[in-house]
């Protein structure tokens, strides 16, 4: 496992999802990384590219501080295992935009899965 991934492994995070496929029961998503950018980045301009920002000021019930969904860094997580967590709300419409904005230019996802999630 690299060490990205034990990173995530470590704590609970909030996860962002933005997409389901029902019919392999795994929902897709992104880590909201609080307010300490991952370290292990210096920052590079294709890494800031991936991060989205929140702010604290639209989110009080569940963010305490301005928060970056980290775009760059998409997973799957069984739907078994998200419904153990804890549901903390919705993004607003225009947050929402934004980040799927910023996932039609990830590498991450190939444009079969982003046409599955409506991003494309």
């Amino acid at each position: 496992s690299s060490a990205a991934s034990d990173v995530y492994k470590r704590q609970p995070k909030k996860m962002v999802i933005i997409g389901v496929d029902s019919e392999r029961q795994i929902c897709y998503g992104s880590v909201l990384v609080n307010t300490k950018m991952s370290p292990k980045s210096a920052y590079s301009e294709s890494f800031l590219a991936t991060q989205y920002l929140l702010l604290q000021t639209n989110y009080p019930d569940f963010l305490k501080y301005d928060s970056y969904v980290d775009c760059g860094m998409l997973f799957s997580i069984p739907l078994k295992k998200l419904m153990e967590g804890e549901y903390f709300g919705t993004l607003t419409s225009q947050d929402l935009q934004g980040i799927f904005e910023v996932l039609k230019t990830t590498e991450t996802l190939t444009n079969k899965e982003k046409k599955r999630f409506g991003i494309l």
